[in-house]
């Protein structure tokens, strides 16, 4: 079985378009100086840029359901993952400037961090 890759790219729009009315939405495009586009359904009223990035709210909220936006210790835990890769990457940086760092070392720091934050990404 492939797996499949999909980018934002024009041939998206279309799909995200019809992807969006078959979850019930009515889809508007108002008319005036911004360049929006507008869904109203089920769950509510979104507005975004362009269809697909639409479609993903409206995603994002059918995920995460009415307490949609990330908590305190969400953003802490995704804040903390983004900081670990980055150390990940200068370890990298420092190895290829022969300065390194012995990758269980980089292992036991990821994983104690993880744990610290009660596997929360």
């Amino acid at each position: 079985m492939s797996v499949t890759t999909i980018a934002t790219a024009g041939n998206t729009t279309v799909p995200a378009c019809l992807a969006i009315r078959q979850l019930g939405y009515d889809l508007k495009f108002p008319s005036g100086d911004t360049c929006l586009c507008e869904a109203e359904g089920p769950l509510g009223r979104f507005i975004a840029e362009d269809p697909v990035t639409l479609l993903g709210l409206i995603k994002l909220r059918e995920t995460r359901g009415e307490d949609w936006m990330a908590s305190d210790a969400e953003i802490e835990a995704h804040s903390k993952l983004f900081a670990d890769i980055e150390s990940i990457r200068r370890g990298l940086d420092d190895s290829r400037a022969g300065r390194t760092r012995p990758i269980e070392e980089v292992e036991a720091e990821l994983r104690q961090n993880f744990f610290e934050s009660g596997g929360a990404v």
